[in-house]
């Protein structure tokens, strides 16, 4: 009966660690482009994984548990936002610090959700810390309302007759009929 308790506590600490790891990573497909002299500006889809501070990718999700394409320690990136909201480009441009001076890399989000999640986790793990932090959730809210603030609205461009009545200005009402 010792041993039954044992394992029991053994198993709920294991899942206790699986649950944190879990929520210390962000994972997901995105599109990925380095900029090189004289090459065409295409994306390639690729599987990311950003884990404390250092993002890996791969070729596809399948993949994740071999050797990756490519690890990149973020601490000391420096991490540069690239949004078109009216086209629906969200990207992100890293510049990485190398022997050579600085290394761009850009990667390019979907959605403004997924856009506003890797953003927060890239400025975060730039600054040395992981997105498990409470910091993580405040920063990608606020990643949010800004695109948001940004969203051009439907209902301030058109204006309706009414209002183009009221702000009919005509300059007989202010300038004197002889300079009319």
């Amino acid at each position: 009966s010792l041993l039954g308790k044992k394992t029991t506590k053994n198993k709920s600490t294991n899942s206790l660690i699986h649950q944190f790891s879990l929520n210390d990573e962000l994972s997901d497909y995105l599109r990925l482009f380095k900029p090189r002299r004289f090459t065409l500006k295409t994306f390639k889809r690729y599987w990311f994984v950003i884990r404390d501070t250092q993002l890996t990718y791969y070729t596809n999700k399948c993949q994740q548990r071999s050797v990756p394409i490519e690890k990149i320690p973020l601490k000391g990136c420096e991490i540069l936002p690239d949004v078109n909201i009216s086209s629906k480009k969200y990207a992100i441009r890293l510049l990485i610090p190398s022997i050579d001076g600085m290394n761009e890399t850009i990667i390019r989000c979907s959605t403004v959700e997924q856009y506003a999640k890797w953003m927060a986790a890239f400025r975060l793990a730039s600054k040395g810390r992981s997105i498990s932090e409470p910091s993580y959730e405040t920063e990608r809210e606020s990643i949010l309302a800004l695109l948001h603030m940004q969203r051009p609205s439907s209902s301030s461009s058109s204006i309706t007759n009414h209002q183009k009545i009221k702000f009919d200005i005509q300059p007989e009402n202010f300038v004197s009929t002889k300079f009319v």
